[in-house]
């Protein structure tokens, strides 16, 4: 229930705040700082924990010995490297992995005409499954947001840049080079048929690459492919994207000209992540959370388009599909119920047992992790 009460709460804080925009601003800073402190101090919150824990233990290994793991995901090998060489137990790698999300998260809130909205928005399924869980995708996630505002700014070698840097947490967001041909002129049929002929020597390399064999292992061909709840997360965003471009795509080209061909190119990528799910569920839903920041960025700015008509119905339609769907998962879910509940917190003190999961010769069986 304090999931729920948070976002509940959060709900009506904003609507409290309706029409108020300088307060709106004022109250910002102060949400995304008491969301950080949820994400950053959990404590053995989330499916992920004892895996992430396992991978801090191994790292007192050279990096010689930490085999393709150190190669592939350079970014979190040397987050995790650092925290041990400083004596910081795991739940200081988790902090360091939340504070690169919320930064990144942050910069692109600022872009937003209601930054609250924009972080009240994110929390029921962008907060609580990535740097509450996938610490790695989480990181990864934070730093695309630099890519989105290159993209939103037109600058070609920031965006390759934040890109690759995003990568380094986790291989997944490599995939996003492909829009790089994308960031300038027009937005069409001719502009992505050219923008896959250039790309494609890249995605052909990451295909055949052992970071995409070894997806392919984890996400496809095994025993336990599905990702729980993914379904209804994609089609949250689909009908979040249909919406955009139905109702808003034309009206978001005048008022908001620089974000209109990002948003319109995740939302069109959007329908895409259906014809990947039959395939695997997990790979769909993992890019997914890639999609869920730009997407925000147009439902928290829909009250600034004037005219609108039905301005009630749309002012509200995205909170309450929100929070409709966090109540049902909630609710029900086993995952849910498994991962996060009780919260606790690092904040009231660690228990002085010992934490300490699986034979630390067992580290290879770790790095299999599927985040």
């Amino acid at each position: 229930m304090s999931y729920l009460l948070v976002f509940s709460s959060l709900i009506l804080l904003r609507y409290s705040l309706s029409g108020k925009i300088r307060a709106a601003r004022q109250i910002y800073p102060y949400i995304l700082i008491l969301l950080f402190i949820f994400a950053a101090f959990r404590f053995e919150v989330g499916c992920d924990w004892g895996t992430y824990r396992m991978l801090h233990l191994i790292m007192h290994q050279p990096i010689q010995d930490l085999g393709a793991y150190a190669i592939t995901q350079p970014g979190f090998t040397v987050l995790s490297k650092l925290s041990y060489l400083f004596g910081l137990d795991y739940y200081w790698t988790n902090f360091f992995s939340v504070l690169i999300f919320f930064i990144g998260i942050n910069s692109l809130a600022k872009r937003s005409n209601d930054p609250l909205g924009f972080i009240i928005l994110l929390f029921p399924i962008l907060i609580i499954n990535m740097p509450m869980s996938a610490l790695k995708q989480g990181a990864a996630i934070g730093i695309m947001c630099f890519a989105y505002l290159a993209f939103i700014d037109q600058k070609l070698f920031r965006y390759i840049f934040f890109v690759i840097i995003a990568s380094a947490f986790h291989p997944s967001a490599i995939l996003f080079i492909s829009f790089a041909p994308l960031l300038k002129g027009k937005l069409n049929i001719i502009a992505i048929a050219r923008a896959i002929l250039i790309s494609s020597p890249i995605l052909v390399i990451i295909a055949f690459s052992s970071t995409a064999e070894l997806a392919s292992e984890r996400y496809i061909n095994s025993a336990n492919p599905e990702a729980a709840g993914a379904i209804f997360r994609i089609l949250i965003l689909v009908i979040f994207s249909t919406s955009f471009l139905l109702f808003f795509k034309n009206k978001w080209k005048l008022r908001f000209p620089s974000h209109s061909k990002i948003i319109t190119l995740f939302s069109l990528c959007s329908f895409g992540l259906l014809a990947v799910f039959p395939i695997s569920s997990v790979i769909a839903d993992r890019f997914g959370y890639y999609f869920i920041p730009i997407l925000t960025l147009f439902l928290a700015n829909i009250s600034s388009i004037k005219p609108l008509e039905m301005r009630a119905f749309w002012s509200s339609f995205h909170y309450l599909i929100l929070l409709l769907m966090f109540i049902s998962w909630t609710s029900v879910s086993y995952h849910f119920e498994s991962c996060y509940q009780p919260y606790k917190s690092w904040l009231f003190g660690v228990p002085e047992r010992e934490r300490y999961y699986g034979d630390i010769n067992e580290y290879e069986e770790a790095m299999v992790d599927p985040s």
